[in-house]
C-alpha cells in the first residue's frame, strides 16, 4: 500500500515522495499499524484479536480499554483500531496478523 503510494506519486512527476518511509510487505504494515498504536509493541498484540474482529473477542465502546490505561474503550483506542481495520483492510490484516494470533494462542 505505502510503497504503491509512492510509485504513483512519483510516476505523476509530483516529485520526490514526502511521507513517511516504511519497509514493504507485511514489515511495512506492521510499522504502519503500530505507530496508530502509539508506537508500543505491546499494545500490538493486545490488539491483534480485537483488528481481526475475533468472534471470541467481545468488546464494547464503555468497556475498559484492554491497553490498561483504565479509559473506556471509546475514548482511548477505539478511533486508532477502527482507522486502522479502514485503511488497512480486513484480508491484509488477517494476512499480516493471522500468524500472530495463532501464534499466541497456542
Amino acid at each position: 500500500m505505502f510503497f504503491d503510494q509512492q510509485l504513483v506519486y512519483e510516476a505523476e512527476r509530483k516529485g520526490i515522495w514526502l511521507g513517511e518511509q516504511r519497509s514493504h510487505g507485511a514489515e511495512g504494515y506492521l510499522e504502519f499499524i503500530q505507530e496508530l498504536l502509539g508506537g508500543e509493541q505491546r499494545l500490538l498484540a493486545i490488539f491483534v484479536p480485537i483488528l481481526l474482529r475475533q468472534k471470541t473477542v467481545h468488546i464494547q465502546s464503555n468497556d475498559r480499554c484492554p491497553c490498561g490505561s483504565g479509559r473506556k474503550y471509546k475514548r482511548c483506542h477505539k478511533a486508532s483500531i477502527e482507522e486502522i481495520q479502514k485503511r488497512v483492510g480486513s484480508v491484509a490484516l488477517q494476512m499480516i496478523l493471522g500468524k500472530l494470533w495463532q501464534h499466541s494462542t497456542k
